[in-house]
């Protein structure tokens, strides 16, 4: 039997429960935006030239998905910072969200700490910690979280309250619309990818075992699908413990084409893994193709997943779902436990001595 398919032989390997909590991704949008509801920041007067959205790691990914929606809808410049310093345009004008999960990441504390002297309005989205502290002491609203996740699985807890932090300072973008239409995408995608499903019925489970013994190559596009990418390479390198690349349509044609066109197709080492979108133009649609003719030159596995839903967000959050399910099953087919992150454990307790 396929380890993917044995229950007790997986439980023994995810001892952290990862994909219980994967199972429960779509469960936790709903428990967030009804936590998120009663929030009611106030109104905020003036000019608002720019946003920002401070965060790191699993905190980050929701702000990436958010300035993709924010593009669509407002004609306000949004940016993401993943740094201690914020850039010098940010100012009184300036609306900053601040993201973390623990309220504790060094990263984002200074970044708070630059918005405040800056003069910025800010939001908050945290589960506690010294984020929860600055906001309650200088008097700024916060979007709470639930306590006791890894953040990378936090990942549905802290969109659905960016989100509707988003909408309630800027009205009419439809993000809590999106988050509707969002939440039964992502419980179809799950009931097919949940590890009940056999591994021949199972994208996922197929997935990870093409993947699970090579360097895999995550391409997405600009319409969201990037993001996407970006998340499945985070996630393979803390879920799955394993080495990935992510690129981007059109940039990779002008780059990274060359390099994967001449591999040794014959070693074996390296699988692709396109991402795509419906919404794609048709110069993009017709770039993939051609660098899929050129590629498999270099390389046998060219895996394809698409997108589902009718919003940008239910097609960005499908792509990442999925790729969350086939990063655990990758570890366990690898015999690890995805939920630990030992080097990172590390290094924080370095920086703090």
């Amino acid at each position: 039997m396929n380890i993917l398919d044995n229950a007790k032989s997986a439980g023994e390997i995810d001892k952290s429960g990862m994909l219980s909590l994967i199972e429960g991704f779509p469960e936790m949008m709903e428990r967030s935006s009804a936590a998120s509801e009663g929030i009611r920041p106030e109104k905020i007067s003036g000019k608002i030239e720019n946003i920002m959205f401070c965060g790191m790691g699993g905190s980050a990914i929701s702000a990436d998905v958010a300035q993709k929606l924010i593009s669509e809808c407002l004609d306000i410049p949004a940016s993401v910072s993943r740094a201690y310093d914020l850039p010098k345009f940010v100012g009184k004008n300036s609306v900053v969200f601040v993201l973390s999960y623990s309220g504790n990441t060094e990263e984002t504390i200074s970044a708070y700490e630059n918005a405040k002297k800056a003069g910025a309005r800010i939001i908050c989205i945290t589960s506690g910690g010294k984020i929860e502290q600055l906001a309650k002491k200088n008097g700024n609203v916060i979007y709470p979280l639930p306590q006791g996740f890894p953040p990378r699985a936090s990942m549905p807890y802290i969109l659905a309250a960016l989100l509707y932090a988003v909408e309630d300072v800027f009205p009419g973008c439809g993000f809590k619309g999106q988050i509707k239409e969002c939440i039964p995408v992502l419980k179809k995608i799950r009931d097919r990818n949940k590890p009940a499903i056999k591994h021949e019925e199972n994208t996922a489970k197929q997935t990870a075992s093409k993947i699970f013994s090579k360097i895999p190559v995550i391409l997405g596009s600009t319409t969201g699908s990037d993001v996407a990418a970006y998340r499945w390479k985070c996630q393979f390198s803390e879920n799955s413990k394993i080495t990935s690349v992510a690129n981007v349509f059109p940039e990779m044609d002008h780059n990274e084409i060359v390099n994967l066109s001449g591999l040794d197709k014959g070693k074996g080492h390296f699988c692709a893994v396109l991402l795509r979108d419906s919404s794609d133009s048709e110069k993009i649609k017709k770039r993939i193709e051609a660098t899929k003719g050129i590629i498999s030159a270099g390389i046998e596995d060219i895996i394809e997943i698409w997108s589902e839903g009718e919003t940008s967000l239910s097609r960005m959050m499908s792509l990442c779902y999925i790729g969350d399910f086939v990063s655990a099953y990758i570890a366990l087919l690898r015999g690890v436990d995805p939920t630990p992150v030992t080097a990172i454990d590390r290094l924080k307790k370095e920086l703090a001595g």
